[in-house]
């Protein structure tokens, strides 16, 4: 019985640790690495400007373009302006901040796990 169990883990566990492996290769290479920064980046940028923006409202000042925010979570910033959202109870209200910006964060997350499987498993 022990032997079974023995066998059957290592048939789940090796594949599981060699798809790890293989991500963990991903993102040290030198173009994931570049990505991962870039990600970083605008989603930092998004944040700010959802920040920003909020500080602007309050002041009554010449305020961040709702088209500016948007254009920025789809180019990677989803994140980035999703946690300004809630963070500073910002653009809440709007349906079109609390439709879009989720939908984009999934298309994005999407296309970040397909990218990442495909490498690891070859689709």
């Amino acid at each position: 019985m022990s032997e079974f169990i023995s066998n059957a883990l290592d048939t789940v566990i090796t594949p599981i640790i060699n798809a790890v492996a293989k991500v963990i290769t991903l993102i040290i290479s030198t173009r994931w690495s570049a990505i991962i920064v870039g990600f970083i980046a605008v989603n930092v940028i998004g944040f700010i400007l959802m920040k920003r923006d909020k500080e602007y409202a309050q002041k009554e000042k010449w305020r961040v373009r709702e088209s500016t925010l948007l254009a920025t979570a789809a180019v990677g910033g989803s994140l980035g302006i999703y946690a300004g959202m809630y963070k500073f109870n910002h653009k809440t209200l709007h349906k079109k901040f609390t439709i879009l910006v989720p939908m984009i964060m999934l298309i994005q997350m999407a296309f970040v796990s397909y990218e990442i499987f495909s490498r690891i498993f070859k689709i």
